[in-house]
């Protein structure tokens, strides 16, 4: 995703390989949090629409941002198609988006007290 984007955006990466991993997994892993900012973002927003205090309603809509957050740009840049995936890479992929949910939904609901 990295790559593909420096590529669209005409941003140059090292040449060194040590260098170029580094600087690749530094942005990935900015492009990670930003995903999780924006899913947490749009989470408190939605959370004021439905009007639901709900924590299960919460993590619901935590986890879908956080898929579509972490999901849309790779699909749309053609870095991955989720409809190859396996039952193992949709497992991989879900664990994580679940907690993050889960800790999401509890985080807004300590900060509610």
């Amino acid at each position: 995703t990295v790559e593909r984007l420096a590529r669209l955006l005409h941003v140059p990466l090292p040449d060194e390989p040590g260098r170029r991993g580094a600087r690749l997994r530094q942005a990935g892993s900015v492009l990670g949090l930003a995903a999780g900012t924006a899913a947490g973002v749009g989470t408190g927003l939605l959370r004021t629409r439905l009007r639901s205090d709900s924590p299960a309603v919460t993590a619901a809509v935590a986890g879908a941002l956080a898929m579509l957050a972490g999901n849309a740009p790779m699909t749309l840049l053609g870095v991955t198609d989720p409809r190859t995936w396996s039952a193992e890479d949709w497992a991989a992929d879900l664990v994580p988006h679940a907690m993050y949910a889960v800790a999401a939904a509890v985080t807004w609901h300590l900060l509610e007290k």
